[in-house]
């Protein structure tokens, strides 16, 4: 939120924000999990009207874009106002605005300030939650990491990169953490929309 947005926003104002960015999120992967709707196998459902019996996706569908048009406004919305009000954010969406805009439609910036913003915001609370709930339910496990960070990196500093060569029990939790509990839907159905070989396998449209 600061980096993309405004590095002295008010707390309000940053929860009005994370609250709409926790909701558009939330309900894209809802959506978009392997098996939550028909549609999302059989794209030709699209074409169902809304008060058709069993086109409910038409209804969450109509919502989701609701709330994924809030998230590319709102935000944007509040620094263009702050920028017209004189104040200096030293924001990245910012510097888009005011040094990009000639390689950059407004479009451009607002959907990858968006999209940054909203992965950073779901994604490492997410991680976070799912690690202290694993920690909770395993302290054996979080008795032996914490033991091979106090052995390795000592009780004098933090560690850093070049510690993790030398903490594979921490390597081995986090990434079972990512395994557990993935902070975005996986498995979401792909299809190709042209014929293609790949390392030699043919995979027709």
């Amino acid at each position: 939120m600061a980096t993309v947005y405004d590095k002295n926003i008010s707390k309000s104002e940053v929860e009005r924000l994370v609250e709409i960015s926790e909701r558009a999120v939330s309900t894209l992967a809802e959506n978009f999990n392997p098996g939550a709707m028909l549609v999302n196998a059989l794209p030709i459902l699209r074409y169902i009207p809304a008060w058709f019996p069993g086109a409910g996706f038409q209804t969450a569908m109509a919502e989701t874009r609701v709330l994924t048009n809030r998230l590319l406004e709102v935000p944007f919305q509040y620094v263009e106002d702050q920028m017209a009000a004189g104040v200096v954010l030293s924001s990245w969406v910012e510097r888009l605005m005011k040094h990009c805009s000639a390689i950059a439609s407004e479009t451009d910036i607002k959907s990858v300030a968006a999209t940054v913003f909203s992965a950073g915001a779901d994604t490492t609370v997410s991680a976070a939650r799912t690690y202290i709930y694993a920690m909770l339910v395993n302290p054996e496990a979080q008795k032996k990491a914490q033991d091979e960070i106090d052995n390795v990196v000592g009780w004098n500093r933090l560690p850093d990169f070049s510690d993790r060569p030398n903490l594979p029990y921490v390597e081995a939790v986090f990434r079972e953490v990512m395994r557990w509990r993935p902070v975005a839907p996986l498995g979401v159905p792909h299809s190709n929309s042209a014929d293609d070989i790949v390392n030699g396998y043919y995979i027709p449209k």
